[in-house]
């Protein structure tokens, strides 16, 4: 070779020696087996191990276990001569155990028979990017958790998983109750150790977490086996590993301390600017979730002691012709027994009528005890009932039971067409309310009407059933009807009507995932029940 060109050759060598040395990304030579063949200073310092130390360990030492499998795949596929080169992001650990984010690009070199020789990969620290990018996605999952009415649980758990994403650490949730602290997540905890430590007092020597509660503000603890915090649980929380622990208190919206969130690390090192500011981004996700979960049980609440107080006015203004409806058996029983005791008297008992006496009595004591059973059934809370297909018969004629003789008192006639044995999918007592509101809201109707009459058909689909419940009143005002189901809208007068009941039944059958509609096309006032079959 010209001694020129060796000049130059050697001139490229120390220039790409340079560059190699002095670039401002990680380069590194990698062998098919996945070790570290040279490192330039970046690389070192990306992952915190010297030069020495690299050398002696692979790729796949470094690789966060869940981006192993696909870092080898390919790596192999180049191997073999599939493809020029790789790209993706992925994680490394760090020697301080945190995660470090890299954007690499491995491209293989060969030799003049084209058998492979090594990789030549740059190494690209992206973990800054990656973290506020991934920040942002578990976020916005925990807010959509929230806005979904997910149980509190789904929020801990996101939560815990942002942290050990973001902050490298074992995280745990666990909530105030009554001067004590119960495990409410964590799921990277063993489950003995929680079982140990589940009911813990708040306190001074309740851990990180017990004296966060306790103090209202933030407690780090850098020397776990000398920290008198740690109480009891020393030697379960150093048999773990953990070595340093950063805890926050929660607060509701009145600034009450409801739970504390902890981080763990394995190495004694202080919590990093990034890891605190993680800690108050997850305080306050939590406390809001926290927060709208308990207005969401009160919402509940409220609404159950509405339905509640539904169902009574309903029954309430049944009461005339439950009265009716029970009275007039009573007195059947009451007519028989004096028949019977004359008889005795004038020695003209015989068996004849002691049987018409007898089947009398016990159809009468029958007709009552349906009428009280449907009132033990309505008075349940259906809300915990499960769904279950209930005959139609069955539903109309506990129904009906209220409400009968309190039509036919005052001229109302029951126009019925249904199948007794069509199947309707629904929770009984609930269904039950629905109907008696119904025909509350059609007996008002009608009670003034010259033609007083209400219908109940029932009409069974492939996919659906079908309940519509008319009146033959007036109907309703057209500039109306878009408010009759609204809370608190009522036509009658404010001693007759709470105006909860259509918003109710509303309520009631959406959660039958199905409709509750009125007609706009019938001539009558009609509202159509509409429940899925599946």
């Amino acid at each position: 070779m010209p001694l020129e060109s060796q000049r130059w050759l050697d001139a490229d060598k120390i220039n790409l020696g340079l560059i190699f040395h002095h670039a401002g990304i990680g380069i590194g030579r990698v062998s098919a087996e996945g070790k570290f063949i040279q490192v330039n200073p970046m690389l070192c310092e990306m992952v915190g191990y010297s030069a020495e130390e690299l050398l002696k360990r692979t790729f796949m030492d470094l690789t966060y276990p869940e981006d192993l499998p696909l870092g080898v795949a390919k790596a192999r596929e180049l191997v073999a001569g599939e493809g020029s080169f790789f790209r993706s992001e992925k994680r490394y650990i760090h020697k301080n155990g945190q995660l470090v984010w890299v954007k690499i690009i491995a491209t293989p070199v060969r030799d003049e028979e084209n058998n492979f020789k090594y990789f030549v990969t740059a190494f690209e620290d992206i973990t800054e990017r990656a973290l506020s990018d991934q920040l942002i996605r578990h976020q916005t999952k925990i807010l959509e958790l929230m806005a979904k009415n997910h149980p509190l649980e789904d929020s801990y758990l996101s939560v815990i998983q942002m942290i050990e994403d973001q902050a490298g650490a074992l995280s745990a949730v666990n909530v105030v109750d009554q001067g004590k602290l119960f495990v409410g997540a964590a799921p990277s905890f063993p489950k003995e150790f929680l079982a140990a430590v589940n009911g813990t007092s708040i306190g001074p020597t309740g851990g990180t977490c017990g004296a966060a509660a306790q103090r209202g503000e933030r407690v780090v603890s850098l020397d776990i086996p000398n920290d008198p915090c740690w109480g009891e649980m020393r030697a379960g929380v150093l048999a773990l590993g953990i070595r340093s622990v950063c805890s926050y208190p929660v607060f509701d919206g009145a600034g009450k301390v409801v739970a504390t969130i902890s981080m763990c690390w394995k190495q004694a090192t202080p919590p990093t600017a990034k890891h605190l500011e993680m800690g108050e981004i997850a305080t306050r996700l939590l406390g809001i979730a926290i927060e709208r979960d308990r207005t969401e049980r009160l919402l509940k609440q409220q609404q159950m002691k509405m339905i509640a107080s539904s169902k009574l006015a309903a029954l309430g203004e049944m009461a005339g012709g439950l009265a009716h409806e029970i009275n007039n058996p009573l007195a059947i029983i009451s007519g028989w027994a004096a028949q019977l005791e004359l008889a005795g008297a004038k020695g003209l008992v015989g068996p004849e009528l002691v049987h018409e006496v007898s089947r009398s009595i016990q159809q009468t004591t029958l007709r009552i005890s349906k009428i009280i059973k449907g009132l033990k059934a309505f008075a349940r809370d259906g809300d915990q009932e499960a769904f279950q297909n209930v005959p139609a018969g069955k539903i109309l004629e506990e129904t009906l039971s209220f409400c009968r003789e309190r039509f036919k008192s005052e001229g109302i006639e029951l126009r019925l067409t249904f199948d007794e044995l069509t199947p309707i999918r629904c929770r009984p007592v609930q269904l039950s309310q629905v109907l008696l509101n119904l025909l509350n809201n059609g007996y008002d109707a009608v009670e003034n009407e010259k033609e007083k009459w209400i219908a109940i058909e029932v009409q069974n689909y492939r996919e659906a059933v079908v309940i519509t419940v008319t009146d033959s009143g007036p109907g309703i005002l057209p500039e109306i009807r878009d408010k009759i189901a609204q809370p608190f809208f009522t036509t009658k007068d404010p001693n007759q009507g709470t105006g909860l009941g259509l918003s109710i039944s509303t309520a009631i059958v959406a959660k039958h995932r199905g409709t509750l509609a009125l007609d706009p096309n019938a001539r009558h006032t009609s509202f159509v029940i509409t429940l899925p079959k599946d």
